[in-house]
């Protein structure tokens, strides 16, 4: 179970875990931790900090907001989504392109342009599926 952190695709459903201790923070305990918000794809340690990967951009939106400033084995977690990196903080690599649009915010939401577009997306597809179910039904 790894997570492919270069894909621009994923990056709205990717959370960034960071300021761990890797020496004890193992991927079946961010697991464990990380499943109550939603079905995990994907999970990648690195030195000090971990990328947990979910199907599904609110249950990662949901995990980064929770999670935050919350015990993640011996040290309190820095979370936020890999797209929006906080800002004092260095991108993931390959992000460096998606930092610009990512940063933009709107409203006291604070979600940024392409996660409001993505999440956009994700209510017209539901409407467009529940529209064909009607046009089935009649």
């Amino acid at each position: 179970m790894s997570s492919s952190t270069n894909d621009p695709e994923t990056a709205y459903m990717r959370v960034f875990v960071g300021n761990i201790n890797t020496n004890t923070v193992t991927k079946p305990l961010l697991a464990r931790i990380f499943s109550r918000f939603g079905h995990i794809t994907a999970i990648s340690i690195h030195r000090g900090f971990a990328f947990v990967q979910f199907d599904d951009y609110y249950c990662a939106r949901n995990a980064a907001t929770n999670m935050n400033g919350r015990l993640v084995g011996d040290q309190y977690a820095d979370c936020n989504l890999a797209a929006e990196p906080k800002p004092n903080q260095k991108p993931p690599e390959g992000m460096e392109s998606e930092t610009a649009t990512a940063n933009i915010t709107l409203g006291k939401s604070g979600l940024s342009v392409a996660a409001m577009k993505l999440e956009l997306t994700h209510i017209r597809n539901s409407i467009n599926t529940l529209l064909e179910t009607l046009d089935q039904v009649s």
